[in-house]
């Protein structure tokens, strides 16, 4: 088999030599090794005789294993990509036809809520579009860019965007003033990371009646949280430690991204994403899931 990869009835030829290592030494040979077109993991093991010492290096062909992995990595980003890609544009879509349908009635009133309408679609499809691009160029989520934003402003973007995507599927928002901060942080990126949340506990509340969805943000010391809190049947105790794991999901139809990326975005920040516990004494609690996100700032 040997003979028939390298094409030699014996010795390996020199040139096959610096091909195969690249100038390096056999004992130096790191999984996986390429050689025509195909992959190889490394063995290695020492040979001593008669007070001699010498390497016996074995290549495992492992092309297909390399192929299936590099295959499931590349369904995976694609999952993530057309996930992101929903969420952002099904609003988008929505502002865009109400703006659409505004425009149609005219008078300065509704041609003023219109542009407003298509200001938010420009900013959040600019947002998009540079995320994509940085995501599909790097194969990562990209760094976060931060700046100061004012958090009241931003909170009106994240609920108008959750509204337009959920209002007429019956989801209500309940809503807390957030305080007047300015904040470090990517607003498109965490646009998305609490879109995520938002979209999250929208579907769980629709699973019982009188659906609700909770957002609020408050701050405690030198940190803000802000907390997404759904009337849902909540997080199983066996699920709890699973539910950041990328891709995993209990949903039939879900890519189990959201929470995964989400928390990508928030640690990005310096920040922290976690599911709290519940608590039934609670009489302002809505019954299901709590996730909490903390921005030091």
């Amino acid at each position: 088999a040997a003979r028939q990869l390298f094409d030699t009835p014996y010795a390996l030829p020199a040139a096959a030599r610096r091909a195969l290592t690249d100038g390096q030494p056999l004992a130096d040979l790191v999984t996986p090794v390429r050689w025509r077109d195909a992959a190889y993991a490394v063995s290695r093991a020492e040979l001593i005789e008669n007070g001699q010492a010498a390497d016996l290096v074995v290549l495992t062909d492992i092309s297909a294993d390399v192929r299936a992995a590099e295959a499931a990595a590349l369904r995976d980003l694609l999952r993530v990509l057309n996930h992101e890609l929903m969420n952002a544009l099904t609003p988008v879509a929505s502002m865009s036809r109400s703006a659409l349908d505004l425009l149609r009635d005219g008078g300065d009133d509704a041609t003023a809520t219109a542009i407003k309408a298509l200001e938010r679609v420009v900013a959040r499809t600019a947002g998009l579009q540079d995320f994509i691009n940085a995501y599909r160029t790097m194969t990562r989520l990209p760094p976060p860019v931060r700046a100061l934003a004012d958090l009241p402003a931003w909170f009106d973007v994240a609920c108008e965007s959750f509204e337009a995507q959920w209002r007429d599927k019956g989801v209500v928002l309940e809503r807390a003033a957030p305080p007047e901060l300015e904040v470090r942080l990517d607003e498109d990126q965490m646009w998305l990371a609490v879109g995520n949340l938002l979209n999250n506990a929208a579907q769980a509340a629709l699973e019982r009646p009188s659906p609700r969805v909770r957002l609020s943000a408050e701050r405690v010391g030198e940190a803000l949280h802000i907390t997404v809190e759904d009337s849902g049947p909540g997080v199983a105790p066996d699920q709890a430690d699973q539910v950041f794991l990328p891709f995993y999901t209990t949903k039939a139809t879900g890519s189990g991204v959201g929470l995964s990326l989400a928390r990508q975005i928030v640690q990005a920040h310096g920040g922290s994403l976690a599911l709290l516990p519940p608590e039934p004494g609670d009489p302002d609690a809505l019954g299901g899931a709590r996730l909490r996100l903390t921005l030091a700032f």
